[in-house]
């Protein structure tokens, strides 16, 4: 047992060490690295299984345009399909995703308007394996993306790939993670933003049925479509600081104790 236990301290004694030699990679002569550096040195902090911790220094990065949008997103996806990654993991890498979600497109003064950089967990079938909190953060991603370009853009570039994640949302089994893609849904249906396909609305007809009643910030967070769609500024959403992973929701349907947003996301009605 002794033995156990020093094989232990080592063991974490040789993660601290290399998480701090990792810290020293992204930084050079009192400013950051390059960017490729940058990137290569958070891989393998994630390789050496740097917890949480290596996404959470992979966001404040990614925030300082100190990584690139294509790297970050990739070692992003690393973790959501790592069957072996924790569900702490995956609530910091789908958190990421939520602050950055406006750099996944490009910029309304941005000379290429056509590209995007999605993850590729958006791109097939609904993630419903990973944990609730993390798809919740996807949706909420979903959600700040489209508000960060006008009606306009999403028309003319599609947004196909948002709509689809979002319809399989609706099939998902927690319900949190269904309320939230079926008011997005629902409001986009009713102010005629979409036409969903004849299976969609089949589900989201059924979905809005079993729709409870959703708490203050919810409605106020899917209201922000309204005046968007109308083609008015809507009030940015930007999270002040970095977003723990969020407890489970079931603070999305309405309690007692529900009336504001989950832990780590920010209501900036």
């Amino acid at each position: 047992m002794l033995q156990d236990q020093q094989n232990s301290v080592a063991e974490r004694r040789l993660t601290l060490d290399t998480r701090a030699k990792v810290l020293e990679l992204v930084s050079h002569e009192g400013d950051y690295a390059p960017k490729a550096q940058v990137a290569a040195a958070v891989a393998t902090m994630m390789e050496l299984h740097g917890g949480p911790v290596a996404m959470r220094i992979l966001g404040e990065l990614w925030g300082d345009g100190r990584i690139s949008t294509q790297a970050a997103v990739w070692l992003i996806e690393q973790v959501l399909e790592d069957e072996g990654a924790s569900a702490a993991d995956k609530g910091e890498a789908a958190a990421n995703l939520w602050m950055n979600a406006a750099q996944l497109i490009p910029a309304k003064d941005d000379d290429d308007q056509d590209w995007n950089s999605f993850p590729d967990v958006l791109r097939g079938p609904w993630p419903t394996g990973l944990p609730e909190s993390a798809k919740v953060l996807l949706v909420l991603m979903m959600i700040r993306a489209i508000l960060a370009r006008e009606r306009a853009y999403w028309e003319e570039q599609g947004g196909s790939v948002l709509i689809d994640a979002l319809s399989g949302a609706l099939e998902d089994g927690d319900e949190a993670v269904r309320i939230l893609a079926t008011m997005v849904l629902a409001k986009l249906c009713d102010l005629e933003v979409i036409d969903p396909s004849p299976t969609t609305s089949t589900s989201l007809a059924r979905c809005r049925e079993e729709l409870p009643d959703v708490t203050p910030w919810v409605r106020r967070l899917v209201d922000r479509f309204e005046p968007w769609a109308h083609g008015e500024d809507t009030a940015p959403i930007s999270p002040q600081e970095h977003p723990a992973p969020v407890r489970p929701l079931s603070e999305v349907a309405s309690t007692p104790e529900s009336s504001g947003p989950p832990d780590g996301v920010q209501d900036k009605s």
